[in-house]
C-alpha cells in the first residue's frame, strides 16, 4: 500500500497539536502546584492569626502583671525596711531592760 503524502498544513497543525498538548499538560502540573501553594498558605495564615491571638492574650496579662507591680511598689514603700527594722528592734530591747 502506498503511504499516502501528507500535506504540509497537516503536518504543522500536527505540530502545533503536539506544542498545545505539551503546553496544557505544563499548566496543569503549575495549577496542580498552584493548589498546594495555596493551601500551605491558607495554614500559614490560621497560624499567624492563632499567634495574633496569642500575643493579644499576652499583652492583657502583662497589662495585669504591670498593675499588679505597681500595687506591690506602693505598699513595699509603705513598709519598714531591713535596717530600719534593725534598729527599731534594739530600741525596743533597750527599752525592756530599762524597764525591768
Amino acid at each position: 500500500m502506498p503511504k499516502s503524502k501528507r500535506t504540509k498544513k497537516e503536518e504543522h497543525r500536527d505540530q502545533y497539536t503536539v506544542v498545545l498538548e505539551d503546553l496544557r499538560s505544563q499548566f496543569k502540573v503549575f495549577g496542580e502546584g498552584l493548589g498546594e501553594v495555596r493551601k500551605t498558605s491558607s495554614s500559614t495564615f490560621e497560624a499567624v492569626g492563632e499567634l495574633k491571638e496569642d500575643v493579644s492574650t499576652l499583652k492583657e496579662d502583662m497589662q495585669e502583671v504591670k498593675e499588679e507591680l505597681h500595687i506591690i511598689r506602693n505598699e513595699l514603700k509603705e513598709k519598714v525596711g531591713r535596717d530600719e527594722f534593725v534598729a527599731l528592734e534594739s530600741r525596743v530591747k533597750r527599752l525592756e531592760k530599762a524597764l525591768r
